[in-house]
């Protein structure tokens, strides 16, 4: 269930951010056999947060099962309360990312007393069926084509082009900065080459960008971490193009989920049908990401 946002070499490119709480848990024989990447939450000094850096977090393991999971949790908690924290915030690997089914760590925290407070809606592509495109899909496929828009899967040359477009995006839309500057987003790829690509879409070579997304790759999922276009790309169905070719190249990889990200604001309790139904057109369908809080001391 471990992913490179798991990994301290992530993690560390935020660490003046963040007071670390990570644990390594080992079992008798002082065999490591989990650790769980934490974090004091900057908006409570009490609260223990599994991970506030990341998009997931959660206790990583090797095979922890029923009662040593449950026992682990246990001892996890109890050295946050030793830390001064009286709340644990979790949150869980959702299922595609799990590279086998491995939940024995929500049982514990159901019987820890856990309550869920979050949970939001994913949208994933199953790359194993590849359902067919919707029919305004389909047309913008059409238009990027008519238009001659075309796509580079690895571009990422153009990072501070891209930016320039995401930041007008959330901007413009919701009043908003990107969670990464792009100085942050270039030291990212440089460490994880293999994990961090950026596509984009132009009208041609040495054109301006229309349309563009940073995608996150693991063991099993390629994710759509940021995405945003232009107005003369939306009209020219550049992102359309754009995730066409993104989705083709990750099944070509042997990847089994291209997901979207959520489509859910405040805290998972609004739904965006409009940007759900957009992923919907993709051959998409829900993936849940849950979200737990358990009382410590």
């Amino acid at each position: 269930m471990a992913t490179f946002l798991h990994t301290r070499q992530f993690l560390s490119y935020h660490r003046d951010r963040f007071e670390d709480l990570s644990v390594l848990v080992e079992n008798d024989r002082n065999e490591l056999v989990a650790v769980m990447p934490a974090a004091r939450d900057p908006a409570s000094l009490t609260t223990a947060t599994s991970h506030p850096g990341t998009t997931y977090g959660g206790i990583v393991h090797c095979g922890l099962t029923g009662r040593p999971m449950l026992a682990a949790l246990h001892a996890c908690c109890a050295h946050f309360a030793q830390r001064g924290c009286t709340l644990l915030r979790y949150k869980v690997v959702p299922s595609i990312y799990r590279r086998s089914p491995c939940e024995d760590d929500l049982h514990a925290l159901f019987m820890l007393g856990a309550n869920r407070y979050r949970c939001d809606l994913s949208a994933s592509v199953d790359l194993a069926q590849l359902p067919a495109l919707g029919s305004q899909r389909r047309r913008g496929l059409r238009k990027a084509c008519a238009a001659g828009v075309e796509v580079n899967l690895d571009a990422r040359a153009q990072l501070a082009d891209f930016w320039e477009v995401l930041a007008a995006n959330l901007y413009q839309r919701h009043g908003a900065s990107p969670v990464h500057c792009v100085e942050e987003m270039d030291e990212l790829m440089r460490r994880f080459p293999d994990n961090i690509r950026l596509a984009v879409a132009t009208a041609g070579i040495a054109e301006p960008i229309l349309a563009g997304t940073v995608l996150f790759l693991t063991s099993r999922v390629a994710h759509v971490q940021y995405v945003a276009a232009t107005p003369e790309g939306r009209q020219a169905g550049a992102t359309d193009l754009l995730f066409d070719q993104c989705i083709a190249q990750a099944r070509a990889a042997a990847f089994q989920h291209f997901d979207f990200g959520i489509s859910t604001e405040a805290g998972g309790r609004t739904l965006n049908y409009g940007l759900h139904e957009y992923k919907m057109g993709f051959g998409a369908t829900g993936v849940i990401h849950d979200f737990y809080e358990l009382e410590i001391a």
